[in-house]
């Protein structure tokens, strides 16, 4: 958000709506990014220090934790994704709001606010 803030104070070309939109995106894509990451650690911790290994075929260590972070991998992500999902739209509010306070930070006012129309 603080590029985009960056951007809008040097750029006096960007409407209210592509700033707000923006916002909304990058909020978007700010937690899914976040979620991401916090499933590969999750797998890769369970894949390194919470997988059982059969005593009889002892497999390489590096193929056993690969194959266990796969495993843990999509096990996470099938019931990981719903909740991502479901949040997108408030996701998206929320970032809208943020892209509104931007605008209010670089001091700009919606196109019709200059000749009254707004307030």
């Amino acid at each position: 958000m603080l590029r985009l803030l960056k951007k809008a104070s040097e750029t006096a070309g960007m409407s209210t709506s592509r700033v707000v939109l923006e916002a909304g995106l990058r909020a978007m894509g700010a937690t899914f990014l976040a979620l991401e990451v916090f499933y590969a650690l999750g797998s890769a911790y369970l894949a390194m220090f919470r997988s059982n290994v059969d005593a009889a075929n002892h497999p390489p260590a590096v193929g056993r934790v690969a194959g266990a972070f796969i495993l843990w991998f999509v096990s996470i992500q099938t019931y990981g994704l719903q909740p991502v999902a479901l949040s997108l739209p408030f996701l998206f509010a929320y970032g809208s709001i943020a892209g509104v306070a931007i605008l209010r930070a670089t001091n700009k006012r919606p196109a019709g606010a200059a000749r009254g129309v707004l307030g």
